[in-house]
């Protein structure tokens, strides 16, 4: 399994996540009424043999090495970068008190 490296996406990502955004319920239009997204920058971990144009072509996928046919259930991997940070923000703040009722 090759290594995954971060990469920080361009323009595309950001209008890709905005568009993705505005299908949504009542979540994403919360965010999209708290936040500027296209201010924000999008962040992803691919493998690092993909490169920066591939990674912001988002009409083909294969970026990520297929499963084998054993496989039935990727392992999730924790990230709790949100929970660290995310009730600290304006967004995060909001967000948890909308779970909450």
């Amino acid at each position: 399994m090759s290594a995954f490296k971060e990469i920080e996406l361009g323009t595309e990502a950001v209008t890709f996540v905005t568009e993705s955004l505005k299908f949504g319920e009542t979540l994403s239009k919360l965010v999209l009424e708290v936040i500027d997204v296209k201010r924000g920058r999008v962040v992803t971990k691919l493998p690092s043999n993909v490169d920066e144009k591939a990674a912001n072509d988002f009409k083909s996928g294969g970026k990520l090495p297929r499963l084998s046919s054993g496989i039935t259930n990727p392992e999730p991997v924790p990230n709790t970068d949100f929970f660290c940070y995310g009730s600290r923000t304006a967004v995060g703040r909001r967000v948890f008190g909308f779970v909450r009722r």
